[in-house]
């Protein structure tokens, strides 16, 4: 194995045994915690089975995964609507969080129902039809991947190509703009809790949660496209390649295949980080337990903030 290669295995395996941890935590923590079983955690526990399925996927077709086969196409099956339910429950949670501040709780429970049943269907769906067509398997030139599995080798790499954007690039792509307008524009409800004339009358404790929130509206689009912008950049590169073959491109370039191997398989641990970590009520909540192990006095806080479960 050349040192390249090596390389690119060792730091995808990283992110996706954090991304397992990472989705694992989000987890335990919906299921151990009556608290934090939230409307706005449901979905995340979505996103994050999106994610660790992702992941493990990803794992088996680095290691397990060495040539066409029907470990392949299974790997490619489930790694494929994995993601495809992983962009679309990104995009369900944004839109979840517009319509808490907009709408009434009927409402918001028809929606929910709406965003279930589009984010798991469509992607079983559509990676279903491409199984049936046989387009998903082994691509020994791994144009789009790392490593994995995904769409199979085509003599016509038009229809590879059309396979790639139905199979995830088109929806993955879209959702780099969807998102950070969804979130970006949501961000208006809880700043105008701190506008001027009302942060006054807020406690400092709930305004911290608010500022924190805020925060996670920034970060959740801005980590999404830095995970996923590799993968999308080789995709364009393909795509100028097919489109004007004299194009002097370098879709395959080392740097961009490893980035690549990292970012496809990181939102699992940095959705661990933002959600568990990075909120308040949660990490207070684990370390109060962990003084609670060690016999140390508990002086966690309780937020009633709704902002706290985010």
């Amino acid at each position: 194995m050349g040192t390249k290669l090596l390389i690119l295995k060792v730091a995808t395996t990283v992110s996706c045994v954090c991304s397992v941890i990472g989705s694992l935590f989000i987890l335990l923590t919906f299921l151990v915690s009556k608290q934090h079983r939230t409307k706005t955690r449901s979905l995340l526990v979505n996103l994050s089975v999106c994610d660790f399925v992702v992941s493990s996927g990803n794992l088996v077709g680095i290691y397990f995964v060495k040539h066409e086969g029907l470990l392949c196409k299974i790997q490619s099956f489930f790694t494929s609507t994995g993601s495809l339910a992983m962009f679309l429950w990104t995009i369900s949670l944004g839109l979840y969080l517009y319509l808490s501040f907009t709408k009434s709780r009927n409402t918001i429970e028809y929606y929910v129902k709406v965003f279930a049943t589009i984010s798991w269907s469509v992607p079983i769906i559509i990676i279903s039809a491409a199984l049936v067509a046989d387009a998903i398997g082994w691509d020994s030139d791994k144009k789009a991947t790392p490593g994995w599995c995904w769409i199979k080798d085509n003599p016509d790499f038009g229809s590879q190509w059309i396979w790639w954007v139905i199979s995830g690039k088109g929806i993955e792509i879209l959702s780099c703009f969807i998102i950070p307008t969804i979130f970006f524009y949501t961000r208006k409800f809880p700043s105008q809790a701190l506008a001027t004339d009302t942060r006054a009358i807020l406690s400092n404790e709930v305004k911290e949660v608010i500022e924190e929130a805020d925060r996670k509206m920034i970060l959740i689009p801005i980590i999404f496209i830095f995970m996923r912008c590799f993968g999308c950049i080789r995709f364009v590169l393909q795509t100028i390649q097919l489109a004007f073959p004299e194009a002097i491109v370098s879709p395959n370039n080392y740097a961009l295949v490893l980035l690549q191997g990292i970012g496809d398989s990181s939102q699992g641990w940095a959705n661990g980080l933002l959600f568990i970590l990075g909120t308040r009520q949660i990490r207070n909540h684990i370390l109060g337990n962990i003084r609670r192990l060690f016999g140390s006095p508990d002086n966690e806080l309780q937020s009633i903030s709704t902002y706290g479960t985010l």
